[in-house]
């Protein structure tokens, strides 16, 4: 039977309590929905101490790897699993909670940080928060946070079509979406330095004293800041937070759970802040929302696993390192993930009450070795697109990435 959706690790102003966090996990990890999500994939859930589970289940969400380490989250393979098995996996997913609460907790917060996407979960995040703020939230300041990911053409044409202003980057969107939502005019303040830029506006309003955006510096060029480079780029040019202070964190299902992690791990572990993070509501999401692929919902249950996973291990007074002093705990007391090895990705033949599933992951994997030539033209190209954009900057960077990226398609690489 599934409950009603399981909550977000909490994280008060002081920082995050570690029993209370790892209860929690220990909940998520344990559920009947997680539980029977992975026996559809041909794994077992093993039994045992969270840390070692999450890790298991953290290795085993390979399966739903379906970014290949490098799309952006809107080029996300999908996958028809058939009707009935489809209805099954989005009902425990749902009860996984990716989504989290939409209302605030509280009535003020000392800081809001919107977190950055494409141009429509951008728009979207950005006009939640300008509804909140109009309803009575008070706030100190407030921050748009993005990178400085060059806009996607489908992302330059929705803009057209809808009528924003121009925009290159994915930070610019969150200008676009912020000055659209609190009226505001050009930045009064603009400064930066190699690889980002913060713009301010002091006193927009008699509500919040200065709004922000930020377009974080990555710390992994030439692949674009992440979420906790936005997060961390925050802390670090915009404001540093203190133990006493609330952040609301805005983003939209199904992404809050594993943002919400990355956020207490990050700011409320490092600085003791509190961390509440929220998704807009069906108001925004019909505007703005877009029906999301069974295969995109796994993807975000991946992502959650990781960075609760992250999150346990920085909370874990009792961390358990391997013999290399990495921080992920060992595996040896468990077995691997049905159908998974360590090295790469490789399906064995599941239980047949798995066949759907693994069906379509053997005739993917099929594909990927008949066509392993024109699987590695396109990592190729999209290696020359990001050199080119980079103006060569990052040239030896980016050919190590394409490397490793068609050693792991088909049989090997068959680009020069």
């Amino acid at each position: 039977m599934v409950t009603e959706p399981l909550g977000l690790p909490p994280c008060e102003p002081g920082g995050p309590d570690p029993t209370a966090v790892t209860a929690t996990i220990g909940a998520w990890v344990r559920s009947p929905a997680l539980v029977e999500l992975v026996g559809y994939f041909g794994g077992d859930m093993p039994a045992g101490p969270v840390g070692p589970a999450l890790a298991w289940a953290a290795e085993f969400s390979t399966v739903w790897d379906f970014r290949a380490g490098i799309r952006e989250r809107f080029d996300t393979t999908h996958v028809d699993y058939g009707a009935d098995l489809d209805a099954r996996l989005r009902t425990l997913i749902r009860a996984l909670g990716l989504g989290g609460r939409e209302r605030p907790a509280h009535d003020r917060y000392d800081h809001v940080v919107v977190l950055g996407g494409g141009i429509r979960v951008t728009m979207g995040r950005a006009e939640y928060a300008g509804r909140l703020l109009a309803a009575g939230l008070a706030v100190r300041s407030l921050t748009g946070l993005g990178s400085l990911r060059w806009r996607d053409e489908r992302e330059h044409r929705e803009g057209r079509r809808l009528g924003l202003d121009p925009f290159d980057t994915e930070a610019d969107m969150m200008t676009v979406g912020l000055r659209r939502s609190f009226g505001l005019a050009e930045p009064a303040q603009v400064d930066g330095g190699d690889g980002w830029w913060h713009r301010r506006w002091p006193e927009p309003g008699p509500a919040i004293a200065e709004i922000h955006v930020l377009a974080a510096p990555s710390s992994r060029p030439p692949l674009r800041a992440n979420t906790a480079d936005t997060l961390l780029g925050w802390a670090t040019h915009v404001h540093t937070p203190a133990a006493a202070e609330r952040v609301l964190v805005v983003t939209n299902d199904p992404y809050v759970r594993h943002q919400h992690c990355d956020a207490v791990r990050l700011l409320g572990g490092r600085y003791g802040c509190g961390i509440e993070t929220i998704g807009y509501d069906d108001a925004v999401r019909s505007v703005w929302g877009r029906p999301l692929s069974t295969t995109e919902l796994l993807q975000e249950v991946r992502s959650s696993l990781l960075a609760m996973q992250n999150l346990h291990d920085s909370v874990s007074v009792d961390r358990r390192r391997s013999p290399a002093g990495s921080r992920k705990p060992a595996l040896q007391e468990y077995p691997p993930p049905h159908g998974v090895s360590r090295s790469r990705r490789h399906r064995a033949t599941p239980p047949e009450r798995n066949r759907p599933v693994s069906d379509f992951m053997d005739r993917a994997k099929d594909f990927a070795d008949q066509h392993d030539e024109q699987v590695d033209k396109g990592i190729q190209r999209a290696g020359d697109e990001a050199d080119k954009r980079t103006g060569g900057k990052y040239d030896e960077q980016i050919d190590k990435g394409v490397d490793a990226a068609q050693q792991r398609t088909g049989q090997g690489d068959t680009s020069p």
